[in-house]
């Protein structure tokens, strides 16, 4: 099956997209967590994180460079390690953009109580939600009512990455089943080619189920573990990419780009150990879960052209 969506995202557009995802919503209430665990170290793990990030990014700076379709690391994994192997990135990544979502309906209610306490009929859940959010806290202590704009400020973030994570997470139903990993229905579209409609509905429900049944930090968990798989896959593809071509073949070279992608890869082994047997576990069975139905529509479907 041919690519069906439009292409019609603005500079401006792909960049405010970016800057959602940056800003995001986890900086507003995560820090509580990690000052409740670290204390006033936990100033080291922010420093940390973006370190980590940087190296993660001059990886994915070099490889979507080398490729146009869907897919992101799905499209990389494929290329390096196979069908298969692509297909549980993308089985992971996409259950890391569900859990996500439903860690922002989450955090949204939260922020939403935090701004309007009046939407609370009860104080002690106006103050339930606030010890989730320690920067509406500090503003609620130090500006008085007037902090309840901040409370409003974080509403509207919270927003925007959802609105932004909302036109992701169906792509990567619709990216799998484009190359023959899911049924083909999940590539189905409307409204002029632009809305792959049948994964979005989908993916609608798996987040409403997992709001219902999750705190957002449990939710945020499933989806760190979920996006460090990936990003041990594009590593690696990055290093076989890199064995595979000539340096005039790739538009795009990050300096250092092995060092970087060993080091990105190393970081990311450390941090999946660091996960509990648990986190793990529940992680394996929706991986095993995922491949049942991979191999079951290869079974079951005819070859794609």
């Amino acid at each position: 099956m041919s690519e069906k969506l439009s292409r019609s995202l603005t500079f401006i557009g792909l960049l405010g997209f970016g800057f959602n995802i940056m800003i995001g919503s986890g900086m507003f209430f995560l820090p509580g967590r990690a000052m409740a665990i670290m204390g006033p170290a936990s100033i080291l793990a922010v420093m940390a994180a973006l370190a980590i990030a940087a190296l993660l990014v001059f990886c994915f700076a070099e490889l979507s460079n080398q490729f146009t379709q869907t897919g992101g690391p799905i499209l990389y994994t494929h290329a390096t390690l196979g069908p298969a192997a692509a297909f549980g990135v993308g089985w992971l990544g996409y259950l890391s953009r569900v859990s996500s979502n439903a860690a922002l309906v989450v955090i949204f209610a939260t922020s939403a109580v935090t701004a309007f306490p009046t939407l609370s009929g009860q104080e002690s859940v106006l103050i339930a939600a606030l010890s989730d959010s320690p920067v509406a806290d500090a503003a609620l202590s130090i500006m008085g009512p007037a902090g309840h704009l901040i409370g409003v400020g974080i509403l509207l973030s919270v927003i925007g990455v959802n609105l932004s994570c909302a036109l992701a997470t169906p792509r990567y139903l619709y990216a799998m089943s484009l190359e023959g990993s899911l049924p083909r229905v999940f590539a189905r579209v409307s409204f002029g080619g632009q809305v792959p409609y049948v994964a979005v509905l989908l993916s609608s429900g798996l987040t409403y189920v997992l709001t219902i049944g999750n705190s957002y930090v449990a939710l945020a968990v499933l989806s760190v573990i979920a996006r460090i798989v990936q990003y041990m896959a594009s590593c690696i593809a990055l290093l076989i990419l890199r064995h595979r071509q000539e340096p005039g073949e790739i538009r795009f070279r990050a300096p250092a780009g092995r060092l970087l992608a060993a080091a990105a890869l190393l970081v990311c082994v450390w941090l999946l150990l660091s996960a509990t047997r648990s986190q793990l576990l529940w992680t394996a069975v929706a991986l095993l879960a995922g491949y049942v139905l991979y191999y079951a529509n290869k079974a079951l479907a005819p070859a794609h052209p």
